[in-house]
């Protein structure tokens, strides 16, 4: 997924034009493989957020590089 993430980032990114909020949003395309069990999983988990399986794995996604210390400098919270 990383190097997918990687090689999607390099000039492959659609900006929404300027203005459009507090953010300057770009939209990524990934593509992975998981298995029918992980999909049921995580959109069970999508379901109980009320989100979309698209919005449940941004936030998840966030969630995951925070945990990660290289993101912030500090220790992953345990």
């Amino acid at each position: 997924m990383r190097a997918s993430f990687a090689e999607r980032s390099n000039g492959q990114r659609d900006r929404a034009p300027q203005g459009q909020g507090e953010h300057d949003w770009v939209t990524l395309w990934l593509q992975i493989r998981i298995s029918p069990d992980q999909l049921d999983t995580c959109q069970a988990a999508a379901d109980k957020a009320n989100l979309s399986i698209e919005a449940w794995t941004v936030l998840a996604l966030e969630h995951a590089a925070q945990r990660e210390p290289s993101a912030t400098g500090e220790p992953a919270a345990m």
